[in-house]
């Protein structure tokens, strides 16, 4: 099986967590392409620390989320870190 494949299988099983989280539900059905950045950027992120990685890198994310969604991320990245995932900043 290929790594992809073993990803999408992934975000499969994590989908609807993925979404509440990033709260794009009333987008879901919206290309990713047109999304407006911050938006592509919660899905993005939603996505990335769902999949438990080695290795997790924070770049703009923070920068372009509201409050709520900013403590919802440092929420998960708590959890993250917790699983002994690395997370850089």
């Amino acid at each position: 099986m290929q790594s992809w494949e073993l990803r999408a299988k992934d975000i499969n099983r994590q989908f609807d967590r993925i979404v509440a989280f990033a709260e794009v539900e009333k987008f879901i059905d919206t290309p990713v392409e047109t999304l407006l950045h911050g938006m592509y950027m919660r899905l993005a992120f939603a996505v990335a620390a769902h999949l438990e990685p080695e290795i997790l890198l924070f770049d703009e994310v923070l920068a372009v989320g509201d409050v709520g969604f900013n403590v919802n991320a440092f929420g998960r990245i708590g959890e993250v870190a917790r699983m002994e995932i690395r997370c850089l900043f």
